[in-house]
């Protein structure tokens, strides 16, 4: 166990995985640097403030994902043969039900409120997760800086230090397939 939290003690700032730039569990040493060697050219673009290199990047966006999603090609064959039907038999306007304003309306309302209430609950919880990462980040330089201010020795500090950071990478197993028990 000493030897897994020495080992992962060097990952503390890389808590999260983009898409695109993710290895599949178990993950070896070197496979988690190249990660990491992704995430920082990733953060270098976004950094460099061309918004339309950044537009036009494949890689690390939810789109080859999505490509190989096969419920969206279900969804886009359903529609298609739906759409085909209708138009093929010869339906009036008379057969089709009508909604009226009213009940528009009503619907559309509803459904803004749900959308507007599941997105405020969605960033709601991101936010949370966020302060509460920050928040350990935070208690672990407050460690380091007390315990330096106390006169521990510089390398019981780092290792100290060390201990820490392993300890919050270890929080984030389970929650991605890149951390797991085996790297």
């Amino acid at each position: 166990r000493t030897e897994l939290l020495l080992n992962m003690s060097g990952l503390a700032d890389v808590p999260g995985t983009p898409r695109g730039c993710a290895v599949r569990s178990p993950a070896t040493w070197k496979q988690l640097q190249a990660t990491e060697d992704c995430r920082r050219k990733l953060l270098e673009e976004a950094r460099g403030g061309n918004t339309w290199q950044l537009l036009k990047r494949w890689r690390g966006t939810i789109l080859p994902d999505l490509l190989q999603a096969p419920s969206l090609f279900c969804n886009l064959v359903i529609y298609f043969v739906l759409r085909i039907l209708i138009r093929a038999t010869s339906f009036k306007a008379a057969d089709w039900p009508q909604l009226t304003i009213g009940q528009l309306a009503l619907l559309s309302s509803f459904m803004s409120f749900f959308l507007v209430f599941y997105a405020s609950q969605t960033y709601a919880r991101f936010s949370d997760q966020y302060a509460s990462s920050m928040a350990c980040e935070g208690a672990i330089l407050d460690t380091a800086i007390i315990a330096r201010s106390s006169k521990m020795p510089y390398l019981e500090c780092l290792r100290l230090v060390r201990y820490l950071n392993a300890a919050h990478i270890l929080a984030y197993i389970g929650l991605s397939d890149v951390y797991n028990y085996e790297n």
